[in-house]
């Protein structure tokens, strides 16, 4: 069932959100391994407090946002975001010229399909387009469907390719 906006509070992060914010990356981290051909994604020991560490430092030096999405008390997922760094020289023709980009999305088990990963992408969108930001880019593994599926419904395209192929193994 999905929720009417106005039932999902979307806020900054604060503090006191750590624990969730920690425990949601490990959690899409473990969930995302089975879409992996490659098999790569293995969550490592700290994992949670280490990649939460690297996503604050990127907020705070290049002005994003760590967005959490509420029903009621109860924390319901989360986005995090921020602008991507300057290129130095002259642009690219094929580059945006004021890009940003989505480093996470994470909702909930229990809050899924619900309409809380869109709230979630509304606010920073609009966050982002207040900034004067003309681009988002994000990335999502392929296998994983639900979540390309929302990402192509919001208007979302792939891009590119990003392909890999192990050097140690025969092809």
């Amino acid at each position: 069932m999905t929720l009417e906006p106005s039932q999902i509070r979307i806020r900054d992060f604060a503090t006191t959100d750590r624990a969730f914010f920690e425990q949601g990356l490990l959690s899409t981290l473990k969930e995302e391994a089975p879409f992996d051909p490659l098999k790569l994604v293995v969550p490592p020991k700290g994992w949670g407090r280490t990649y939460s560490t690297f996503l604050l430092k990127q907020v705070r030096t290049r002005r994003g946002y760590i967005l959490v999405a509420e029903l009621g008390r109860s924390r319901a997922g989360f986005v995090v975001g921020a602008r991507q760094s300057p290129r130095r020289g002259k642009a690219r023709s094929f580059e945006p010229a004021r890009p940003c980009w989505i480093f996470d999305v994470y909702v909930s088990s229990k809050f899924r399909r619900r309409g809380v990963g869109n709230a979630l992408m509304n606010e920073i969108e609009r966050r982002f387009r207040a900034d004067g930001r003309d681009f988002v880019h994000l990335l999502a593994l392929s296998g994983n469907t639900r979540a390309l599926s929302m990402y192509r419904a919001r208007g979302y395209t792939q891009r590119v390719y990003m392909l890999g192929k192990w050097l140690s193994r025969a092809a």
